[in-house]
């Protein structure tokens, strides 16, 4: 009988596949990484690390992956801010050129020679064991129903109930100014003797707007959607794109795999320096099987107007060429996010020069957007990855 716990077979680590350039297995240089991190031995640490980071951009990253884990798992609280000492270094790997070694480097260093704390780790685990066995479960105090909750709301309390059980808190600072939390009872006290417990009627109901699938959230009282209606309800997505005269951009499906699969692949160094920082994709190690759920995912989302992925096919369809992705915007400033690629073969060429020509046109043409933003166009991936994103919707409710 197998084990219940720990990882699964080797053969479900890509990097058990992957060898670096003299010869040792990226899963071995990964275990080096973290057990001499662990034991404070640094030298061969950062060594395992340069292993990592000159095998390929994809090891890299992953490389940076498992010190930002190794910062949690290991390190702890021994280092409280080390996640995010961490995640600055690796902003500046991918940022200052020339520097991008020397940022790994002090990171592995910085982590080896922190004292060590493996307690979230060890409870992380510790819940996930005792939760599957039906020996633990968290507990729903009763001073978690609150007025933030719907239970609490059904029992009548209000915020004079939250200020003096909800709010409650250990380990205060002893120079805590309370002057503003005096003011804000007072406040509350006032509003509770004179309009009652009883909450504001509901800001939110469930509608299907003229722009908007089923089940988008609007707010009665403006009219906007707490999740974003990108497309018309009616809209009706081309299906097939002329690019030139042997040429033409349609909806990839998984069945296109066998085209997909070599033309990523064959193009993945170029196309990782591209997309890899944003995306972290297409990785070194993608399987055939990978690519398949890739695009059986790009299906779905196209059929249901989520995100769109059109492929470039010669006329015959015996070869996949590129992609163009238009995608609900995940940075301010925009109203759709587009960015797309040709093969190696291809670029420089006239097929790469008529797809930049005609992407905007069909954009503008046959897109209902109004400020699309064109990656790797209108600015680098790089500037891209700087802007604010987009901040999901918040009720203006008080902390709970």
């Amino acid at each position: 009988m197998p084990r219940l716990y720990g990882p699964g077979h080797f053969t479900e680590d890509p990097y058990s596949q992957v060898v670096s350039p003299h010869g040792i297995p990226v899963d071995d240089l990964v275990a080096v990484l973290q057990k001499e991190i662990r034991r404070g031995r640094i030298d061969n640490a950062v060594l395992a690390a340069y292993e990592m980071f000159t095998t390929s951009a994809d090891v890299a990253q992953h490389l940076w992956r498992r010190l930002r884990l190794i910062a949690v798992e290991d390190v702890g609280t021994g280092l409280p801010l080390g996640p995010v000492l961490i995640d600055v270094l690796h902003r500046n790997f991918n940022a200052t050129p020339g520097g991008d070694w020397m940022m790994a480097c002090h990171a592995v260093r910085l982590l080896a020679s922190a004292p060590k704390d493996r307690t979230s780790s060890e409870h992380a685990d510790w819940v996930v064991a005792k939760v599957a066995l039906g020996e633990a479960l968290v507990e729903v105090p009763d001073y978690a129903h609150c007025v933030h909750t719907r239970a609490g709301q059904e029992l009548g309390r209000g915020l004079m109930q939250w200020w003096d059980n909800g709010a409650q808190v250990r380990d205060e600072l002893p120079s805590a100014d309370h002057r503003y939390r005096e003011e804000l009872i007072e406040i509350h006290r006032r509003d509770e003797a004179e309009n009652g417990t009883a909450p504001r009627p509901s800001r939110w109901a469930s509608a299907t707007g003229a722009h908007g699938a089923g089940g988008i959230v609007l707010c009665a009282a403006c009219g906007q959607t707490t999740a974003m209606a990108w497309l018309p309800g009616d809209f009706i997505h081309p299906t097939c794109v002329p690019v030139n005269d042997a040429y033409h951009l349609r909806p990839i499906t998984a069945a296109d795999a066998d085209l997909d699969y070599p033309a990523v692949m064959g193009s993945q160094p170029r196309l990782w320096s591209i997309f890899g920082p944003a995306w972290g994709w297409p990785p070194v190690c993608l399987t055939y099987q990978q690519d398949v759920a890739d695009l059986a995912r790009h299906q779905a989302e196209i059929a249901a107007s989520q995100s769109f992925n059109y492929a470039l096919f010669d006329d015959a369809e015996t070869a996949l060429l590129g992609c163009v992705y238009i995608d609900p915007p995940e940075k301010q400033g925009a109203d759709a996010e587009i960015s797309w690629w040709v093969i190696d073969a291809a670029v420089g060429t006239s097929l790469q020069r008529a797809l930049d020509a005609l992407v905007p046109h069909w954009i503008a043409a046959a897109w209902p957007f109004t400020q699309p933003r064109y990656i790797g166009r209108d600015l680098s991936w790089a500037q891209w990855l700087t802007l604010p994103d987009i901040d999901p919707p918040t009720a203006s409710t008080p902390a709970t």
